[in-house]
């Protein structure tokens, strides 16, 4: 990749030296490097990993771009997609998640709910009575909610010499 200000070349008509423009990656390029990331990650690995997040800096520095718009982001993840990769906002970072370990994961279906279905449809379900579905339910949530998430395998941290706790896709 080129340097951070551009490759240098000399214009031969003038002898002015000109600053070659940095390639920026677009979205297909932009997944290959998210799945190269992950590959060399993989390397020496007994298992796969399945998961992963990303904090914006590490993206932007990732694609060589300042600015990551939402319609660039859904573009990335249609392509990883493609790849058997769900990529997503997970509040403060970014996370992928492999789609083929999501199958493994218990389905929901609304037969345990109709009853209560049927009094939204009627304007009668007590929303107010389950507000605190939407409240953390411990401690360590509320910390999260508050710091805004920042864990262990943000940009910042040396993942290969870190001591820290360790997930199953970190061994």
């Amino acid at each position: 990749m080129a340097s951070r200000k551009g490759d240098r070349t000399k214009d031969d008509s003038e002898g002015k030296v000109k600053t070659a423009p940095l390639h920026v990656a677009d979205e297909r390029q932009s997944a290959i490097l998210v799945l190269r990331s992950i590959e060399l990650r993989n390397s020496g690995r007994r298992k796969p990993m399945t998961r992963a997040q990303f904090t914006l800096p590490m993206l932007r520095r990732l694609w060589n771009r300042p600015r990551l718009s939402p319609e660039f982001l859904e573009q990335v993840s249609v392509w990883l997609a493609v790849a058997g990769w769900c990529f997503f906002n997970a509040g403060p970072t970014y996370a992928a998640i492999r789609i083929s370990a999501v199958k493994n994961w218990p389905r929901l279906g609304t037969k345990r709910i109709a009853g209560e279905l049927d009094q939204v449809a009627s304007g009668k379900f007590q929303f107010e009575d389950h507000e605190r579905l939407l409240i953390p339910e411990t401690l360590e949530d509320v910390d999260d909610r508050i710091s805004g998430g920042e864990t262990i395998g943000s940009d910042d941290v040396d993942d290969e010499t870190s001591a820290a706790t360790t997930s199953d896709d970190e061994e």
